[in-house]
């Protein structure tokens, strides 16, 4: 139960995007498609295929062992070119505030700034990313109202192969990373000013403002390693709300006692 236990938290605080990598592997090498989740319709478009993205790996509390509908295994990025893109719509414009999560297993580093989930404004330019740095700290980038690219750093490492729930909120000025549950001190290396900015979808820039995960959606800066249950907010989630999240993949039902039968009277 514990899969269904995190959806229903994720799905309690109303993401606009929720991709869980669960799909299985088809005779073609695909899936091409990553379902969305969350009911938003912003389903995602697999670009390479094995072995830049292998699907239907074991995810985070065992995965395969105890999958139910919807599948709760990962994705595998080997961290050369493969990525997922979900096409720009109004949903993935969240502005004032916005949360981003997801669980990842970290390889070890390339030459790249990683990206779990990156959304462009322009090829080049974050409106929103979520990233790991070649040392192993998270990395949040963020582009606000004043036009400002606003970046900050965890001040804890991940560890490589292991699986970590990694979450980030922006409200207001104040941007959060948490790292299993807990909020981490990080480092504003440019502060950051007003709402987050907007790239409203046009014909001319679904793909170039599009969202991408595992990778951008132009530019290689390719993720190494397992990407899990991601998730994306129009809301700031509170420290009570994503450690709710985190600590509900470890929830289990507690079965009822049997009631003893009566014997009969002799």
């Amino acid at each position: 139960m514990a899969i269904t236990n995190f959806v229903n938290a994720v799905m309690a605080d109303g993401p606009v995007g929720y991709w869980r990598l669960g799909e299985p592997t088809d005779s073609s090498g695909g899936p091409w498609i990553t379902k969305d989740a969350s009911g938003k319709g912003n389903d995602g478009n697999v670009i390479g295929g094995f072995p830049e993205i292998t699907f239907g790996q074991p995810g985070f509390r065992g995965g395969i062992i105890s999958r139910t509908p919807g599948g709760d295994t990962a994705a595998l990025f080997n961290g050369t070119k493969g990525r997922i893109i979900v096409l720009n719509s109004i949903s993935l414009n969240p502005s004032p505030h916005l949360t981003m999560e997801a669980i990842v297993r970290w390889d070890g580093p390339n030459t790249y700034n990683q990206r779990i989930l990156e959304k462009s404004s322009y090829p080049g330019l974050a409106q929103y990313s979520l990233q790991i740095l070649p040392d192993g700290h998270i990395q949040v980038e963020l582009r606000t109202g004043d036009d400002t690219s606003a970046t900050a750093q965890s001040n804890a490492r991940v560890v490589q192969g292991v699986w970590r729930h990694i979450a980030a909120t922006y409200e207001g000025s104040n941007i959060q990373i948490y790292i299993n549950g807990g909020s981490d001190s990080q480092t504003l290396t440019t502060p950051a000013t007003g709402t987050l900015s907007t790239k409203q979808p046009t014909p001319a820039n679904l793909i170039e403002s599009g969202v991408g995960i595992g990778n951008e959606t132009q530019r290689d800066r390719p993720f190494n390693g397992l990407i899990d249950e991601v998730a994306l907010y129009p809301t700031a989630l509170s420290g009570p709300q994503i450690l709710a999240h985190y600590e509900s993949q470890f929830l289990r039902l507690v079965p009822k006692p049997r009631p003893v039968p009566k014997r009969p009277r002799k």
